[in-house]
C-alpha cells in the first residue's frame, strides 16, 4: 500500500528546514541543492512544492505573518479589553516577536534588498500585510475615540505614526543590536500615551 503524504505538512517541513539554512548561510548564499540535501529529498521533489528559493521564503513570511494577523484580529475584536490596552498588547507582542525572531527580520531585509537590486517586485505582498495591520490599528483607534479614551486626532495620521514606529523597530533590529526590548516598549508606550485623553 502506498504511503500517504500530507503535502501541506511536507511543505511546512521544507520551509522550516530551508529557514534554518537561510539563517545559517544567508539568503543570497543558500542554494536549492542545499535545501534539498537538508530535507533529504531530490531537487525534483523540491520543485513539486516550490519553484525556487524565493517561493520558499515568501511562503515562510506568509505563514509567519498570517498566524500573527489571526491572533491580532481576534484580540482586536474582543470587547472586554479597552482600545488602548488592545494597542499595547498587539504592539508589545510585535516587539517580542521582533526580538525572538530577529534572524528572520535580518533575512527579510536581505531578501528585500536582493529583490529590489534585481528589479523584481515583492512589495505588493508585503503591502497587503501592512494594510491589514493598518486597518486593525485604525479600527482600534476609532473605537478609542468613540469611547472618549483617545484624543479626536486624524486617524490615518495616528495609524501612520504607530506603523512607522514599528517599521523603525524592525529595521533597527535587523541592522543593529543596540536597541533593547525595554527601550522599544517604553518608546511605544509613550506613543500610545500621546493618543490618550
Amino acid at each position: 500500500m502506498p504511503k500517504i503524504v500530507d503535502h501541506e505538512e511536507r511543505k511546512r517541513d521544507i520551509m522550516e528546514m530551508a529557514l534554518a539554512i537561510f539563517i545559517e548561510e544567508g539568503y543570497s548564499n543558500t542554494k536549492l541543492a542545499n535545501i534539498a540535501d537538508k530535507c533529504c529529498i531530490a531537487r525534483t521533489t523540491l520543485y513539486q512544492y516550490f519553484g525556487n528559493k524565493d517561493d520558499i521564503f515568501k511562503y515562510a513570511i506568509k505563514t509567519f505573518t498570517d498566524s500573527l494577523q489571526v491572533d491580532y484580529k481576534t484580540l482586536g475584536q474582543r470587547e472586554d479589553i479597552n482600545p488602548d490596552e488592545k494597542l499595547e498588547m498587539i504592539i508589545m507582542d510585535i516587539i517580542d516577536v521582533c526580538f525572538t525572531r530577529r534572524e528572520l527580520l535580518f533575512l527579510l531585509l536581505e531578501f528585500l534588498i536582493q529583490v529590489k537590486s534585481e528589479g523584481r517586485r515583492f512589495a505588493r505582498s508585503l503591502n497587503r500585510r501592512t494594510i491589514r495591520i493598518r486597518k486593525l490599528f485604525s479600527r482600534i483607534i476609532s473605537d478609542g475615540i468613540k469611547m472618549d479614551m483617545f484624543k479626536d486626532l486624524h486617524i490615518p495620521s495616528m495609524t501612520d505614526i504607530l506603523v512607522s514606529q514599528i517599521e523603525s523597530i524592525v529595521v533597527q533590529l535587523s541592522l543593529t543590536e543596540q536597541s533593547t526590548r525595554e527601550e522599544n516598549i517604553i518608546r511605544m508606550k509613550c506613543v500610545i500615551d500621546c493618543f490618550r485623553k
